[in-house]
């Protein structure tokens, strides 16, 4: 019973870790296109500093 609730439990874990590291991915990839945006990218940084 407890195995199987760990398994439950860690493949959740998974999917969400997935999921925000694709949620994340994407949002850096789009700041990074975005060529009006606030945010500068690390390897941007000595162009405007």
């Amino acid at each position: 019973m407890e195995i199987a609730g760990l398994t439950r439990v860690g493949a959740t874990m998974q999917a969400f870790l997935a999921a925000s590291l694709l949620i994340l991915m994407t949002a850096i990839y789009r700041e990074d296109n975005d060529s009006g945006s606030h945010y500068i990218h690390p390897r941007h940084s000595m162009q405007f500093g």
